[in-house]
């Protein structure tokens, strides 16, 4: 009876699809060769096309983003959606062949910008299931075949059931699978090659001739493999890929392998074959077609590195910097690993649209151009840094990430916060003359900042639909991710840390894992080399940093009759008028914190000094001192990830210390405490002053570290009182005294260490904002020899020059550079003036390059919000970023909803100066007026607090630091 009923079911589903099929084959007929015609205009594809596709989403999934949405008259929640895949099927092997159409309609007709492909997955039935489901989106399926040698009466019924919600296909067995047998679906599908920045999609260049080169490449991070074929994407499903690329003979392709051999297709093309990958996540699978040049570099652990990108960027040198850096990190990663690199070679690959810095894919890493290439005579020493860092960031995921990956996203710090610390260690190792190991914590202010606030988020949190994972990437999971790695570092030493991840590598290699896994393993590590107390484990100290948001505030005042420190913590709030300082939860949160102290005697600033624990519910601890006239100071090098509040005896006699001789302090601890006062102080359990009264030893102060700390403070107050002009001048002149001096020293002369630059770079820039006439005169100088003489801006002051100008030059001047940068085909100098150019003063102009923000014949899609940001960043475009952005949600909303980091930037950045009942409001409104908010909802919960602490700033502080100034 049950069979009968199964067939009749089935007959009935088939009779049903084929409807459909007849029903959608009319409807192509009619409307197939006018909507696939990817050169429609707007109004052409609305008149045209959409009428029939909004009323039929499913049949048109590409274009359903397209459609008018009306918003919801409800605030009620929508219960959670269960979006993971059934665990009754494990993918094994996937063969894979895709043939892309890389161009527009002169060079493809109607199959511009579209590939079709045939995938056999190859799957284990690890429990009995009558059903398989896996992941598509806005694909087209064709049932292909079915294969079950192993259990010959397994059938299935060759149709597809969408969940289009989950993003799911469902195909029918006529029978239970049975356990641990292996069977295969080959199945046919096309696609569009998408003109975002994720999934399988479509970039372009221009030679010198300028002639338009276009390729695909793809970004699968975190769940777009299904737009480019059908698979089980989630990031445990891990199997290994066999890929053949059908490409153009006047293109090359890349993938995670080296090709193991290429043969003719017909006349026009090629079909490569790439060898077997070992197990790997669908996410890292990579493919780019392109015209494109390499250039290759065996290491000395013979692991083959390659930089791919346009021709005349490898023609022009721009590749070999990245090349000789990837080299060296990736030995050094293999030795401080002690895990050889798992593939036979690693591709570095630049790609002229590019949403994020790089993406980690593995054997072939994809990059912003910025993030790889760098051209030594037009480049800064901030590019220069940037790819140095970028590249050892994605390297580090070979192993970390790649080798062995997070079991479920919300481990997603996993991947990211180990290889944004240990990014500094392969830069170190490169670099050791930079000393980015001591500039992390600088580095990694704003994520301090972040997890401050009441809307932050636990490191680890459970994420479901793809929106919600997709929001993961920011400041917390990468750095605060890797400032609490990096506090493991100290307290269980390095060498521990490094045995116990190499423990944990090896193994879980080609598998995947969570947080515990790696606790176990550090535990283990620590406990063979008694570097932890016998009392702890890793897990019971890292889950109260990890599975809660924030961080703590030991408060350390000194008994001075008994000679004793008197340590306490509690939940540090950015916010002095949050809403959860009074509940439960407020006090119930504590941490175990590692805490660790020097004096004046001892100056010891050992980092791996072993800690005194500060444990949850214990209320105070108590340490005896040996001498009650000298300072001290707290939490060496900054080691742990929280803020030190001293008593005010104590904060009198650092600043005396500063004052008087200021090297005798760590320079990571001088900044620490430049820090700790500025945003203590922000927090209102110090007063403002004490942070500005340290200032003061800042004319002596030659560490570019202490100083990058004190820039963060001053120009957040320079920002905030902006608006009335005598205080801000007099606050802009007290500014100006402190960096003068080491403006002076230097002036426009670049020194020659890395750091000295930045600083002076930094100081330089601040003093022609300030307005100062021989900063000024000394821009136009060279501004004026560049365009009258053709003499080069030194290409570290480019900027400084660029926007100087920008903001002091007349209508014509101004319009001229901007055309410079239109006819300027390097995209980063071109970026680089359009960026300066929204420092201007005259209002209308500001108008115009904010609209050129969405011209894309001018600015790249991937730049278009540093742009607007810019705008909003100017004290007049404040306003005129906001209306753009509230006129233009919906569209940047479909730009870029779908893509990490872009509109939570953008939302965090632009409204991050707000600070007035007014623009609380309009924020407000804006939230009330746009429901759908995306993947930015976080960083608008962000930006609400960040505004109502701004404006609690200003009513606290804009009298007193008045009369301070006075």
């Amino acid at each position: 009876m049950e069979k009968v009923q199964i067939s009749k079911r089935y007959l009935l589903v088939g009779v049903a699809a084929f409807s459909v099929i007849l029903v959608v084959s009319i409807i192509a007929t009619y409307f197939g060769k006018s909507c696939s015609n990817t050169e429609l205009d707007d109004n052409q594809l609305n008149r045209q096309c959409k009428p029939y596709m909004c009323r039929n989403p499913s049949f048109f999934q590409e274009w359903a983003d397209e459609c008018p949405t009306t918003p919801l008259k409800t605030t009620t929640p929508m219960p959670a959606v269960d979006v993971r895949l059934p665990d009754d099927l494990v993918p094994i092997w996937y063969d894979l062949e895709i043939k892309p159409y890389v161009g527009p309609n002169e060079s493809y007709g109607e199959k511009a910008f579209t590939f079709e492909g045939w995938i056999d997955m190859h799957f284990n039935c690890a429990k009995p299931t009558n059903k398989i489901v896996f992941h598509q989106k806005d694909l087209h399926l064709k049932f292909g075949n079915f294969s079950s040698p192993n259990d010959p009466d397994l059938k299935i019924e060759p149709y597809f059931i969408f969940d289009f919600e989950k993003d799911f296909v469902t195909l029918y067995f006529n029978k239970n699978c049975k356990q641990n047998v292996n069977y295969s679906l080959g199945i046919k599908f096309e696609g569009v090659i998408l003109d975002k920045l994720y999934g399988f999609y479509r970039s372009s260049f221009e030679d010198k001739n300028k002639k338009k080169h276009y390729l695909a490449t793809t970004k699968f991070q975190p769940t777009y493999a299904r737009r480019a074929f059908p698979c089980f994407d989630e990031p445990a499903l891990k199997a290994e890929f066999s890929l053949r690329i059908i490409r153009p003979k006047t293109h090359v392709s890349f993938s995670n392998n080296p090709i193991a051999d290429t043969q003719p297709y017909d006349s026009d093309w090629e079909i490569d074959f790439y060898n077997r990958t070992v197990p790997m996540s669908t996410y890292l699978v990579a493919y780019v077609i392109a015209e494109f040049k390499s250039i290759w570099k065996t290491t000395d652990k013979d692991v083959l590195v390659e930089v791919a990108a346009r021709p005349e960027a490898i023609d022009n040198g721009e590749g070999d910097f990245g090349l000789e850096e990837a080299a060296k990190i990736i030995d050094f990663f293999v030795d401080y690993f002690d895990v050889p690199y798992p593939l036979p070679k690693s591709t570095q690959i630049s790609i002229p649209d590019f949403n994020s810095g790089a993406m980690e894919n593995w054997g072939l890493i994809a990059y912003r151009e910025t993030s790889l290439l760098y051209n030594n005579v037009t480049d800064t020493i901030a590019n220069k840094r940037r790819v140095s860092l970028v590249v050892s960031h994605e390297l580090a995921h070979q192993w970390f990430g790649n080798l062995v990956t997070m079991r479920w996203w919300n481990d997603l710090w996993l991947n990211e916060g180990f290889a944004s610390w240990v990014e500094y260690l392969g830069l170190n190792h490169s670099h050791p003359e930079w000393r980015d190991l001591d500039y992390f914590f600088v580095s990694e202010l704003g994520p301090f900042v972040q997890d401050s606030l009441e809307s932050s988020h636990p490191i680890s949190v459970e994420v479901n639909d793809p929106n919600e994972i997709t929001s993961l990437f920011d400041g917390i999971s990468y750095g605060k991710g890797a400032s609490i790695i990096r506090m493991m570092n100290a307290f269980l030493t390095e060498n521990t840390f490094k045995k116990g991840v190499t423990q944990y590598l090896k193994k879980h290699e080609f598998s995947n894992a969570e947080q515990n896994d790696l606790w176990e393993a550090l535990t283990d590590q620590a406990k063979q080399d008694g570097t932890l107390d016998k009392d702890l484990t890793v897990k019971l100290i890292m889950d109260t940093w990890t599975l809660r948001k924030g961080y703590p505030v030991v408060t350390v005042e000194r008994n001075y009759s008994e000679n004793k420190l008197v340590l306490t913590q509690k939940w540090f709030l950015l916010n002095p008028e949050n809403g959860i300082q009074n509940t439960s939860e407020y006090k119930d949160y504590q941490w175990y914190v590692p805490f660790t102290f020097t004096t004046k005697s001892e100056k010891n600033f050992n980092f791996e000094n072993r800690p005194i624990w500060l444990k949850p519910n214990e209320g105070k601890n108590e340490i005896n001192l040996n001498n009650t006239d000298e300072w001290y100071i707290g939490n060496l090098q900054h080691a742990g990830f929280y803020r030190l509040n001293y008593d005010q005896e104590n904060w009198n006699r650092l600043i005396k210390q500063l004052e008087e001789d200021h090297s005798v302090i760590n320079p990571i601890n001088r900044a620490q405490i430049l820090d700790d006062t500025y945003n203590l102080g922000r927090a209102e359990l110090i007063d403002q002053t004490v942070f500005l009264n340290i200032t003061k030893y800042l004319k002596n102060e030659q560490d570019p570290l202490p100083f990058t700390a004190a820039l963060y403070g001053l120009n957040y107050i320079s920002t905030m009182l902006q608006s009335d002009f005598f205080i801000s001048s007099k606050f802009e002149n007290y500014y100006k005294s402190l960096i003068k001096p080491n403006y002076d020293k230097n002036e426009w002369n670049e020194t020659e260490d890395a750091n000295e630059l930045s600083l002076q770079l930094s100081i330089t820039n601040l003093m022609c904002k300030f307005g100062d006439n021989g900063c000024v005169y000394k821009a136009w100088e060279f501004f004026n020899d560049w365009k009258t003489n053709g003499k080069q801006i030194p290409s570290n002051f480019k900027t400084i020059v660029y926007q100087t100008i920008a903001k002091n030059a007349n209508d014509s001047t101004w319009i001229e550079m901007l055309e410079i940068a239109k006819n300027t085909s390097e995209n980063s100098e071109r970026l680089r003036i359009l960026r300066s150019l929204t420092h201007t003063q005259n209002y209308n102009l500001l108008k115009y390059i904010l609209s050129l923000s969405y011209d894309e014949s001018v600015v790249r899609r991937q730049d278009m919000t540093s742009i607007i940001i810019d705008v909003a960043n100017n004290p007049i475009g404040k306003r005129m970023a906001f209306d753009f952005i509230d006129e233009k949600w919906d569209d940047l909303l479909k730009k870029f909803g779908d893509i990490s980091f872009t509109l939570a930037n953008l939302v965090k950045n632009s409204f991050k100066n707000f600070n007035t009942e007014f623009e609380l409001n309009s924020l407000k409104n804006f939230q009330q007026k746009h429901p759908d908010l995306g993947i930015a909802v976080n960083a608008f919960k962000e930006s609400l607090e960040t505004v109502s602490s701004n404006k609690r700033w200003m009513d606290s502080y804009q009298k007193s630091i008045t009369n301070w100034l006075n």
